[in-house]
């Protein structure tokens, strides 16, 4: 327990003296994600029509 706040404190301090780093690597991790959201949402074939699964009833 006592690494893993250690290893908290270190990221608290890093994120304190360099703000624009840290802010441009959320901004990053957030446009990677939505990409990775409309990758799926577009070629994955699963937001189209389910009239297939209908069909057998």
């Amino acid at each position: 327990m006592e690494r893993l706040h250690a290893a908290a404190d270190g990221v608290r301090r890093a994120v304190e003296a360099r703000p624009l780093l840290a802010a441009a690597l959320a901004f990053a991790a957030t446009a990677l994600l939505a990409a990775l959201l409309a990758w799926f949402v577009l070629f994955s074939g699963l937001s189209g029509p389910v009239q297939f699964v209908y069909g057998n009833f």
